[in-house]
């Protein structure tokens, strides 16, 4: 269920499985396990003064150390690594629980050969090895209760998201009265009440009342936006003003909100293949350090003659310090910090898979219209031919009914009367549409697939202008043509300069006319265009640029460019918000149209694979420092479980950094030199 976050070692359940056991999530669990780490710590001091002070001498038997303090610790902390490395052992598993068991274990037996007088006198720790035994098991409790929290850290952004997720809808009844509800029951058609300053428990429109609704929860964006009848919102956002009543439009399983998380969750499931890698090499690493205990083992003993007590000693701090956890938890850990930070800044990515794509990219690919363009395109102008505007207009708008494209919408409006019933509606990808109106054959078409049937003196005197111009033909002769103009979206100047400043080739791929096409190009500053390009032209587009060496990102509205964006290295959809299938879509989505977020995006993945490279290093590097030390015998099993967990706690707070990076914005080249 929602209150069940996935784990980003074990993918999915409430329990995180750490590197050497299992740690409850919940907060009861929690309390439980901290009181646990106290009455360990205190029985740890107790061993500690219980040998310091030679309690077991006074009491006249050294026999009395068999009941040392120690015990308590090494049951209450130590309990979870046995069972864990049994559990895996079973399964044919060699993993760091059971490294670290073994290195107990042992300590145990010493302890047990010191007391019966075989071996030697004691240990440096206050005479008893179940010191060791217990003080080990503690660190390691003490150390997965640290990863649990840093690993919470990590997990915040969807925790956040769970906690929006509204439980109870007030629905209006027959007779107008409200009745509070469980959001799970609230079904398509329901009328739902949304008071000033609670959340919206729905996905729908308005349909009585006018407010302002907070999104950042969800798209990031910190201005309220002004909804009033027919506005659309979304579960999880919320009211900040007057009453809404609300047309539900989606069940709680399929609102936005619900989608989003689901997909984080899936996204977490999903390993990148540098989290294969250095899953592979921990995996290699626990049969490697092992192997290196036993030499360490034989050459103390019979190289350099220490006694067997010495030598099984530092064996066993071997399998302490080289046990792989802070490497297993180095590449997880990040990307789940980083598909945080993303979702907190109202990016949705899909997978780690994707994550490490969109960190690999050099250059961005965009569509035109919708993505570079507001979209909202509007007719400019109206050039009849042997017919009246009106009667034009109506065979145009009526032929592109079915249609959804953002042109043939732009058509319909400017109509903006009843439409004609259509029938035999063909689409001709890239192209145009084919109809019936009023029995006459019908076609609205891209102007250079039919300039050979306009007459020539018409099409020159046609200004094109930068602007996309639609022909019309009915029953194959011409009959008119409509311009149509779009604008830029807000500030996409500055983010392909912020692109190019970050080395990022830009690249525009669009159906459009070559003249729209280079008007919008050259605006803004896009290195390279390609203009008049069908679906497979796209395709193939980028293609080329993979095959050039380029790490392509195609980015687009996630429908008419599924081609290009399933073809690319990486893929981003813009607004995605309340668009299922641009979320479907897509590896990744921008969930409101806030372009300034790509740069964002971009370098948010770029920090996350230097995150782990970084991680990666500091966990090696301090396993063979710390092996070399103790194969020298500088440290002991103690000091090696200090040093295990402390690398592991240091990798994951390294990792849940990434939830405060702001990404900064560099100057872009207009206010470079300033």
């Amino acid at each position: 269920g929602d209150q069940e976050l996935a784990s980003c070692c074990s993918g999915g359940s409430s329990k995180a499985e750490t590197c050497c056991g299992t740690v409850d999530l919940g907060k009861k669990n929690k309390t439980r396990q901290m009181v646990l780490l106290i009455v360990s710590l205190l029985s740890v001091v107790a061993s500690y003064l219980f040998s310091e002070f030679h309690v077991y001498h006074l009491l006249g038997s050294q026999y009395w150390g068999i009941l040392d303090p120690a015990w308590i610790a090494i049951v209450l902390s130590g309990y979870t690594l046995y069972v864990n490395a049994f559990k895996k052992l079973k399964k044919k598993k060699i993993t760091s629980s059971l490294l670290v068991s073994m290195a107990m274990t042992a300590s145990i037996i010493i302890g047990f050969l010191v007391i019966f007088g075989v071996g030697g006198s004691g240990h440096d720790h206050g005479g008893t090895y179940f010191f060791v035994a217990g003080e080990v098991a503690f660190i390691m409790a003490i150390g997965a209760y640290l990863e649990d929290l840093t690993i919470g850290k990590s997990k915040s952004a969807i925790e956040k998201l769970i906690s929006m997720k509204p439980s109870i809808a007030l629905i209006k009844q027959g007779d107008g009265t409200y009745k509070e509800v469980n959001v799970a029951e609230v079904v398509p058609g329901n009328i739902v009440l949304v008071r000033p300053n609670e959340s919206i428990s729905v996905d729908g429109v308005v349909i009585q009342g006018n407010s302002a609704v907070d999104y950042s929860s969800i798209n990031g964006e910190s201005i309220p936006v002004e909804c009033t009848v027919g506005s659309v919102v979304f579960a999880g956002t919320r009211n900040m003003s007057g009453a809404l009543e609300i047309e539900t439009t989606k069940r709680t399983e399929e609102t936005t909100l619900s989608k989003i998380i689901a997909y984080i969750k899936e996204a977490e499931k999903k390993k990148a293949p540098v989290v294969r890698i250095a899953d592979k090499w921990a995996s290699y690493l626990v049969v490697v350090s092992l192997i290196i205990s036993i030499a360490v083992l034989f050459i103390g003993i019979f190289g350099f003659k220490l006694s067997p007590m010495e030598g099984v000693s530092r064996a066993a701090t071997v399998l302490v310090v080289f046990c792989p956890c802070a490497l297993a938890l180095a590449t997880p850990i990040a990307v789940a910090a980083g598909i945080g930070s993303a979702s907190k800044k109202g990016i949705l990515i899909k997978s780690g898979s994707a994550l490490e794509s969109l960190a690999k990219i050099d250059t961005v690919a965009f569509d035109k219209t919708g993505t570079l363009t507001e979209g909202k395109l509007r007719v400019e102008e109206i050039y009849p031919y042997e017919i009246e505007k009106e009667e034009l207009m109506m065979y145009a708008a009526s032929a592109e009914a079915k249609s959804e494209h953002p042109l043939a919408k732009a058509i319909i409006q400017a109509y903006g009367k009843s439409l004609e019933d259509s029938d035999n509606t063909v689409s001709l990808v890239g192209n145009g549409v084919e109809s019936v109106v009023k029995g006459k054959k019908v076609g609205v078409y891209k102007l250079d697939y039919i300039k050979d049937i306009i007459p020539k003196e018409e099409y020159n005197n046609i200004p094109l202008g930068g602007r996309t111009v639609v022909g019309v033909l009915i029953e194959e002769k011409y009959a008119g043509a409509i311009a149509i103009s779009d604008t830029l979206r807000k500030d996409i100047a500055d983010v392909i300069s912020e692109l190019r400043l970050m080395n990022m080739k830009t690249v525009m791929l669009t159906g459009d006319s070559t003249g729209a096409a280079n008007k919008v190009g050259e605006e803004i500053g896009i290195d390279t265009i390609k203009s008049q390009l069908m679906p497979e032209d796209k395709v193939n587009a980028i293609s080329e640029l993979k095959n050039e060496g380029a790490k392509v990102l195609m980015i687009g509205d996630g429908v008419n460019d599924a081609a290009a964006l399933a073809s690319s290295d990486c893929s981003l959809a813009i607004g995605a918000m309340g668009s299922s299938v641009a979320m479907e879509t897509a590896e990744s989505s921008l969930l409101s149209d806030d372009m300034k977020k790509i740069p964002v995006l971009l370098r948010l993945a770029k920090r996350t694979l230097l995150t782990i490279r970084i991680n990666i290093t500091l966990s090696l590097a301090i396993s063979f420092v710390a092996i070399i030390l103790s194969m020298l015998g500088y440290i002991d099993a103690v000091i090696g479980a200090l040093i295990h967990n402390g690398s592991s706690t240091l990798v994951c707070i390294h990792s849940a950094l990434l939830l405060l990076y702001k990404a900064e914005k560099r100057k872009t080249e207009k206010n470079k030199n300033i």
